[in-house]
């Protein structure tokens, strides 16, 4: 940690606000109901006094990507990881999934595997060794159905649960661990009714995080549920513009997130270039600024009827380990993968357009769906599997053989019209 006399911290937390897009808001309430307007302006100097001690305790690293000044590294996924494992899903007529390339499309917990159909819709059910449990509800209009744009759900062991939250009308439906409907509670929290563009992801046992997406006059980002869905506390105002009709086409997918330390890490990427942890529920830390500089996105961007025609980058997925922040980005339409070196303060790029080079098993190249704490999740499409086995040129790992071994012996089992593969990779310590 960096310390500063007095004078250099007034300056950064001028900074903080004035510059670097942090600019926080929370409101806080503890009661059932949604946080009402009337109490924003109320809570200002806590604004302010928290403010205040993240520039007395925190140190925001600053990264800058600039496209035309790339640095190269030969970094690969056995630097990084200590193992991979790999989960062919069961395939049979009725859990039939498709391509998994969405890190909205499943979820993981100690025990199961909940995968959601991009095609269908449909909720599959398996267990941690790929085992097919149950299809989770229909699409319909029925009791327990839910229609196909159904998104945020969840995994509740601890209750033997599968909750999905449908919408029109906005309600939780409850399933029990074969498929079985529980019940339904209808919300009448507005927070979620009027969430535009949001997704809900777990937010430990404090409750949920909704995350939704700046149109312009969107007043929070990020806003936290307790476990019954009541709002507890709002974060972030974004910034306010005029916006582009279809301004939105073309700056998907607005958020990044994972799981780091035991907390939730987000970055909204939409004029707002800082990367937040959640350190409770109440309060929320600015952690990294990550900029484009020319290539960063803007007001003047998203007011201008001609942006179709801009370069510039959007953050797709950010990950972290202890001594690296890896982070993908997209720009003109072409993927890059690049890692920040904290102990350096650089930014390098992967040689390899698919990720990070595996030279751990002979596998494919690696790049997170998903992160909790020291588990990196993907999924690859079974056919896949076929064609890296035809690959001459496959840079063999440093380590013991048995790696290379597991991963023939999985590959040879996989039919190229199976589901997918769930990978598993674990972070060195």
């Amino acid at each position: 940690m960096k310390f500063y006399n007095h004078k250099t911290i007034m300056i950064f937390f001028l900074l903080c606000i004035l510059l670097s897009g942090c600019k926080t808001q929370t409101e806080n309430n503890n009661e059932k109901e949604s946080v009402s307007n009337s109490i924003a302006s109320s809570i200002e100097s806590e604004q302010i006094l928290e403010m205040e001690q993240i520039a007395l305790s925190s140190y925001i690293s600053k990264i800058k990507i600039d496209p035309n000044s790339v640095n190269q590294s030969d970094f690969s996924l056995n630097d990084l990881v200590e193992s991979i494992e790999y989960i062919p899903l069961e395939t049979k007529d009725e859990c039939v999934i498709g391509s998994i390339n969405d890190r909205r499309s499943f979820k993981i917990s100690d025990n199961y595997i909940l995968v959601r159909c991009p095609k269908t819709g449909l909720f599959f059910l398996f267990n941690r060794k790929g085992r097919f449990i149950a299809q989770i509800g229909n699409i319909g209009e029925g009791p327990g159905d839910y229609l196909k744009s159904t998104n945020p759900y969840f995994i509740n062991e601890e209750n033997k649960q599968i909750i999905l939250f449908a919408i029109e009308p906005d309600r939780y439906i409850y399933f029990d661990m074969v498929g079985k409907h529980i019940k339904t509670i209808h919300s009448e929290n507005k927070d979620i009714s009027e969430r535009i563009g949001g997704r809900v992801v777990n937010y430990f046992n404090e409750g949920l995080l909704l995350m939704i997406q700046n149109f312009g006059e969107t007043p929070f980002n990020f806003i936290l549920l307790d476990n019954n869905f009541n709002t507890i506390a709002r974060h972030v105002k974004p910034v306010q513009f005029t916006k582009n009709a279809n301004f939105f086409i073309s700056i998907r997918p607005p958020f990044s997130y994972y799981v780091y330390g035991n907390r939730m890490h987000v970055r909204t990427n939409i004029l707002n270039d800082t990367l937040y942890f959640f350190e409770n529920s109440q309060r929320i830390i600015p952690k990294y600024t990550i900029n484009a500089g020319t290539y960063e996105v803007t007001t003047d961007l998203l007011t201008d009827q001609n942006f179709n025609k801009r370069a510039f980058l959007n953050l797709s997925s950010i990950f972290e380990s202890k001594d690296y922040l890896f982070i993908e980005y997209v720009l003109q339409f072409k993927f890059y993968y690049c890692y920040y070196d904290k102990n350096k303060q650089k930014l390098f790029h992967f040689s390899s357009e698919k990720g990070i080079s595996n030279d751990y098993d002979g596998g494919l190249d690696f790049w997170p769906l998903q992160q909790y704490n020291d588990l990196l999740f993907t999924f690859y499409d079974a056919y896949i599997f076929e064609e890296n086995a035809k690959k001459t040129n496959i840079t063999l790992q440093k380590e013991p053989q048995g790696a290379i071994n597991t991963f023939k012996n999985i590959s040879s089992k996989i039919d190229p019209d199976d589901n997918p593969v769930l990978v598993i990779a674990k972070l060195k310590k």
